[in-house]
């Protein structure tokens, strides 16, 4: 399966489909990276990523941190097999403020940062 990054609502709004891996993560960075001079959120719906290994979670995570706390890096929908890699990657991510991980397979309405556990 390949990767694709597609427009929502607007420019700060995306769905990622397919497979986001080494060979695919520096698309998100190029896509994204340049909406964090701006600040405010920008929101990822996961719900078509169907794997995501931890170059992806990487990629993802260097996005956070560039928005420098001028907004936060909403990551919606998470697949159960992109929610496992947040948990086993959790250490990682503690000291990731700007992530933000919003719903899942059941609840669609959850937002809070990311907490390990």
């Amino acid at each position: 399966m390949g990767f694709g990054i597609v427009c929502q609502q607007d420019a700060r709004h995306v769905r990622l489909v397919g497979e986001l891996d080494l060979a695919t993560a520096s698309h998100v960075l190029e896509r994204l990276q340049p909406l964090t001079d701006e600040g405010g959120d920008i929101v990822v719906d996961l719900s078509e990523l169907t794997f995501m290994d931890a170059t992806g979670l990487q990629a993802l995570a260097t996005v956070a941190r560039s928005l420098r706390g001028l907004g936060q890096l909403v990551l919606d929908r998470p697949s159960a097999q992109v929610r496992r890699l947040f948990t086993l990657c959790a250490p990682m991510l503690q000291d990731e403020p700007a992530l933000v991980v919003e719903g899942d397979d059941e609840s669609h309405s959850r937002r809070a940062p990311y907490e390990v556990g």
